[in-house]
C-alpha cells in the first residue's frame, strides 16, 4: 500500500512538475541460520523486506532535493496489520538538499540526512546489505576535479537540544590518480564523545577523542588488479578496569590482489591478507585495538558476520587470510567462492590463536535490467577460540535475496 501511494503521488507530481522524479527498490531476503555453533539447537528461517521510495526534485538550476522513505520489516513482526494499524517500521532514511557550484565555486554542498560512503567503505559506509542500512545527519562538501576528487563532511551521531554533550564524526578524503588506471585515496577522520569523565585523574576530560588517518592505493593493469590499505588510529578514550583514560595506538593494514586467468568467463582468482590490531594488555594505559568505526564490515570479514565490531570487549583484533575464485557461469549468472582463515592478532593467555575457517559460495543472477537474484551459503568451522567461547559444532548460514529496482 505504501509503495502504491508514493508511486501515485510521485507520478501525479511528476506530471505537474517535470523536474520531479520517483524511483525506488523492493528487496526481500530469506535467511536460514544456524550460527550458534550448537547442532542440538534447531536452525531458524526468517524473512526480511526492505522497501525504499525515492523522490528527487530539481526546483532550480544547481539545486536538488532528495527524500528516501524506507520501510524495513521482519515478516511476522506485526500480528495483524488490520488490528495493529502502526507504521513503526517506516523511517526517513535520507532527506537532504544539494547545491551545486556553491557561490560560484566548483564545490557541491549536501545538507541533511544522507548516506556517506568513503572509498571502499572500509571505515565509513552505508552497509547496504543490512535491512535498515546506515545514514548520517550532517553536511558534506564535494569537489570533482579533472584528476581526482575531494570531500569534507561532518555528522552529528548523538545529540540533543537540551544538553551540551554529543557524539560527532568529522572527515576528509581525497582521491588522486598517480597514473592511468591507478589512484590513491588519503583519509582523515575524527570522532568523539564530549561526555565528561566523572572522577579520577581524567576528571572533566572527554570520554572519547579519536582520530584515524591513512591511505589506500588501488589499480588495474591488464589482467592484474590490486588494493593496498594502511590506517593508524590515535587519541584518547575512557578506559575501564580502574584506569580513567587510555591513549589509543592501533592500526589496520590490508592487501588484496587478483588475476583474471580467463577472459572468456571472466575467471578471477584472488588473495587477501588483513590485520586489524588487537590490544596486548588490557591493564595498561594504552589501547591497541583498532576500531573499524562506521564500516560496511559485511563485505570484508566473511559473510556470516562474526567480526562486525572491533575495539570492543576482548580487543583481540583479527588476522584474515583469504582466497577467492569468481567466474561467469553464464551470461546472466556470476558465481564466487571465498575461503577465510581467521586468527587473533593478540592471543589471550591459555588460548590458541585460531578463530576458525569460513567457506562461502555466492551467486548473482540478473533476470533482467530491473530484477535480480542473489543467493549463497556459508559454513564456519570453529577453531579453539570459537570452540571455547561459542561452541564446537560447525555453523551454517544460507540466504536468497530478490531485488526489484523501480
Amino acid at each position: 500500500m505504501i509503495l502504491m501511494v508514493f508511486v501515485f503521488v510521485g507520478t501525479a507530481a511528476g506530471q505537474a512538475l517535470k523536474d520531479i522524479t520517483v524511483s525506488g527498490q523492493v528487496r526481500h531476503r530469506t535467511e536460514y541460520t544456524g550460527k550458534d555453533f550448537d547442532s542440538n539447537r534447531d536452525n531458524v528461517w526468517f524473512h526480511l523486506l526492505r522497501t525504499r521510495i525515492n523522490v528527487t526534485a530539481n526546483p532550480a538550476e544547481d539545486v536538488k532535493a532528495f527524500v528516501q522513505i524506507q520501510d524495513s520489516r521482519l515478516f511476522g513482526s506485526e500480528d495483524n496489520t488490520l488490528s495493529d494499524g502502526s507504521a513503526d517500521a517506516i523511517d526517513v532514511h535520507q532527506a537532504f538538499f544539494q547545491v551545486d557550484n556553491l557561490f560560484g565555486s566548483e564545490f557541491t554542498a549536501r545538507i541533511g540526512r544522507q548516506e556517506i560512503n568513503v572509498g571502499n567503505q572500509r571505515l565509513v559506509g552505508a552497509v547496504g546489505w543490512h535491512n535498515v542500512g546506515r545514514s548520517f545527519d550532517g553536511v558534506r562538501f564535494m569537489h570533482e576535479m579533472e584528476k581526482g576528487s575531494l570531500q569534507l563532511f561532518a555528522a552529528k551521531l548523538v545529540g540533543s537540544m537540551g544538553i551540551p554533550d554529543s557524539q560527532n564524526l568529522f572527515g576528509a578524503s581525497g582521491a588522486i590518480p598517480f597514473s592511468e588506471g591507478h589512484n590513491v585515496e588519503i583519509l582523515a577522520l575524527f570522532d568523539n564523545d564530549t561526555s565528561e569523565i566523572d572522577g579520577g585523574e581524567a576528571d572533566g576530560e572527554h570520554v572519547l577523542s579519536r582520530y584515524t588517518v591513512g591511505a589506500a592505493a588501488k589499480g588495474k593493469a591488464s589482467d592484474l588488479d590490486y588494493e593496498v590499505e594502511a590506517y593508524f588510529q590515535g587519541g584518547n578514550k575512557e578506559q575501564g578496569g580502574g584506569l580513567d583514560r587510555a591513549s589509543i595506538s592501533a592500526y589496520l593494514v590490508s592487501g588484496n590482489v587478483g588475476f583474471v586467468v580467463s577472459k572468456e568467463r571472466n575467471v578471477r582468482v584472488g588473495a587477501l591478507y588483513t590485520i586489524v590490531s588487537g590490544d596486548d594488555d588490557s591493564s595498561d594505559d594504552e589501547f591497541g585495538a583498532f576500531n573499524t568505526l562506521f564500516a560496511t564490515n559485511h563485505k570484508f570479514y566473511g559473510f556470516m558476520d562474526y567480526f562486525l565490531g572491533f575495539g570492543s570487549a576482548g580487543g583481540m583484533g583479527l588476522r584474515d587470510l583469504a582466497v577467492s575464485l569468481g567466474l561467469n557461469a553464464s551470461e546472466a549468472l556470476r558465481v564466487k567462492i571465498d575461503v577465510h582463515h581467521f586468527t587473533a592478532d593478540q592471543v589471550p593467555s591459555g588460548f590458541d590463536d585460531v578463530f576458525g575457517q569460513e567457506v562461502g559460495v555466492t551467486g548473482i543472477y540478473a533476470y533482467n535490467s530491473a530484477f535480480s537474484f542473489t543467493g549463497g551459503g556459508s559454513a564456519f568451522f570453529p577453531g579453539e577460540i570459537m570452540d571455547i567461547t561459542r561452541g564446537e559444532d560447525t555453523a551454517v548460514w544460507a540466504y536468497l535475496m530478490t531485488v526489484v529496482n523501480l
